[in-house]
């Protein structure tokens, strides 16, 4: 079926609308939705992929920070003599798993709280648990495993573990 004809105001040639270009005039309510669709669940993984990214983030500066002390803890120990009394066997509860425990009290001598002020928080700090313990492998060889966790977050950080052997 053919439209009425209309004149090109620049040529006097006759233009024919078509149905279909009738009907061609924009997006039917079907398409929105879908479109709309498509959009809110591209948002919606986007939304989800920042989070993720913000918490891996936060966990894992807070990781380093506690290796980090570890590390210092560590040179401090190692620094000593093999026959001095802080290298005196015992210490921190080493677990079946060979990482050490912060189940129990922190045993006197063997560990040290560490605060640090906290990044992501102005004028707050992140306070730290830093535990060792010191086995006798052979005669003046001796084993000292240090870890390092955050504490007061409920569990949200693991602990980080340094395994170190001592010779004369």
């Amino acid at each position: 079926r053919t439209i009425p004809m209309e004149m090109n105001p620049r040529t006097p040639v006759l233009i024919h609308k078509t149905d279909a270009s009738v009907r061609e005039r924009g997006f039917s309510l079907i398409e929105l939705m879908i479109a709309s669709l498509v959009l809110i669940v591209g948002l919606a993984a986007v939304a989800t992929m920042i989070s993720y990214a913000l918490t891996s983030n936060l966990i894992t500066k807070n990781e380093s920070l506690a290796l980090s002390l570890a590390e210092r803890e560590l040179e401090r120990i190692k620094g000593l003599s093999i026959n001095d009394t802080l290298l005196t066997a015992g210490g921190s509860t080493v677990a079946s798993n060979g990482k050490i425990s912060y189940s129990g009290s922190a045993v006197a001598n063997y560990n040290r709280a560490v605060t640090v002020p906290d990044a992501y928080q102005v004028g707050k700090s992140a306070n730290f648990d830093v535990r060792w313990n010191v086995t006798d492998i052979a005669t003046n060889i001796k084993k000292i495993t240090i870890a390092s966790v955050r504490t007061g977050e409920s569990g949200r950080f693991k602990a980080v573990q340094l395994t170190y052997v001592k010779a004369r």
